[in-house]
């Protein structure tokens, strides 16, 4: 993901006049875009604390304008925003059992041993 926003930031640079210091907000919305699928937990009470919430909002109704991502998404933001907490609470996704990804861990390698000479 940060490779492909350093590349449209590079391809954008050539014709419109970009500065650099917009480079770290406009990372954060694309970013952020990864975060409105999710809707379960907690995870969508600290995306709305974010202080760049709107903008990254105001990109995914953009998208879901487009076609790009369903209008459901965007309508199901819209409506928690407002909603109660009571409400907000039965918005929430169910969290899925079991479908974690975790990572494996490398195994350590064994430092060189002092080899034991042939007999």
């Amino acid at each position: 993901m940060h490779a492909a926003m350093d590349d449209v930031l590079a391809k954008q640079k050539k014709q419109l006049a970009i500065r650099n210091r917009h480079d770290a907000v406009m990372k954060e919305i694309w970013l952020m875009q990864l975060r409105f699928d999710q809707r379960s937990g907690q995870r969508p009470f600290r995306l709305l604390e974010q202080p760049r919430f709107r903008a990254g909002y105001d990109f995914l109704l953009l998208r879901c304008a487009s076609g790009e991502v369903d209008q459901e998404l965007g309508l199901w933001w819209d409506e928690f925003q407002e909603a109660s907490a009571e409400r907000r609470a039965e918005m929430l996704q169910p969290e899925g059992a079991g479908e974690k990804k975790r990572r494996r861990r490398k195994p350590r390698k064994k430092p060189a041993a002092a080899q034991e000479p042939n007999a």
